[in-house]
């Protein structure tokens, strides 16, 4: 089976993308897209890239591995590559 990858389509796993920002605020990681917080990241760590969910808005959240499972943060302050 081929897959159609489009220009917004993001690849399932990418080890080498970094966390950004406007300001030092550190950046929320939610539970689910959307969800609760978990906790935080600072501005410039290193994070591992999953793939990408929308929540029920059409926002999308990056899925990342955090702590001992995994997390979503916005994928706005999401910089791979």
């Amino acid at each position: 089976t081929s897959v159609n990858a489009t220009a917004t389509s993001a690849p399932l796993f990418q080890d080498n993308c970094v966390v950004t920002g406007n300001d030092d605020r550190p950046l929320r990681v939610r539970s689910t897209p959307g969800g609760r917080v978990i906790g935080s990241l600072k501005i410039g760590a290193n994070i591992v890239a999953y793939g990408i969910e929308q929540d029920n808005y059409g926002n999308d959240w990056t899925k990342i591995k955090y702590k001992m499972g995994y997390g979503f943060v916005s994928t706005q302050f999401v910089s791979c590559g």
